[in-house]
């Protein structure tokens, strides 16, 4: 009961069809099966997440995975539009009065996020806007500038 041998190298998925030995040059005269096309994992790290973000945007606050790798602001803005879809755009995000802050949790503050490399495992990130008035940077929707969570800082004159 032995089958056709060219049914054996089928079912071999270390076999490669003229199409994909075509790109580096070397071509074999088994049969192409095009149903079965040869699955390459990728490495695990490449899909593992950093983590977890928290963005807050106005009152609100959502969860999101951060990539596997921050590459660029676009990168953390992307987050926060996909995050808040109906109310932000890379457009406004894009804005010289919008600004996007972390949280440090070791003096419970917020600064500017400069450096992508601050970005942890459960960073809290929130969009700050500046006010055109005074010149304050504000979280964007607050009353009067604050959010009950916010330390507000006074300049003495």
């Amino acid at each position: 009961m032995l089958s056709d041998s060219s049914s054996l190298f089928d079912d071999d998925p270390g076999i490669m069809s003229e199409v994909d030995t075509s790109a580096t040059g070397f071509r074999r005269s088994i049969k192409a099966r095009s149903s079965l096309p040869i699955v390459r994992t990728p490495s695990k790290t490449q899909d593992r997440s950093l983590g977890l973000v928290f963005l807050q945007y106005r009152n609100e606050t959502k969860r999101a995975l951060l990539p596997n790798e921050i590459t660029s602001m676009d990168t953390v803005k992307a987050l926060f539009v996909r995050s808040f879809p109906r109310q932000l755009t890379m457009d406004f995000l894009d804005s010289r009065l919008v600004r996007i802050y972390i949280h440090d949790p070791s003096k419970d503050m917020f600064y500017e996020l400069e450096d992508l490399r601050d970005i942890r495992d459960r960073s809290v990130l929130r969009i700050y806007e500046q006010d055109v008035v005074n010149g304050a940077w504000i979280p964007v929707g607050s009353a009067n500038g604050a959010l009950p969570t916010h330390p507000q800082w006074i300049d003495d004159p």
